[in-house]
């Protein structure tokens, strides 16, 4: 969530992640000053530390539908 002064609201990632994938792409979806924005985002995990803990890596791209 963002709350600054220049922007309020969300972005969402809705779909499925299979941890197992190396990389996999899921959809996002933005609210409040993102509203309308749409795009996909990257999953990576980096990291592990047992199979509890693990470092996310997300890259995100976003299009502006109107």
């Amino acid at each position: 969530m963002f709350h600054s002064t220049e922007h309020k609201g969300s972005i969402d990632f809705a779909g499925a992640d299979p941890l197992m994938n190396k990389t996999r792409d899921i959809s996002v979806i933005g609210t409040g000053d993102f509203f309308m924005t749409r795009g996909i985002a990257t999953l990576m995990a980096d990291a592990f530390q047992g199979e509890v803990y693990f470092r996310l890596r997300v890259d995100i791209e976003l299009y502006e539908c109107y």
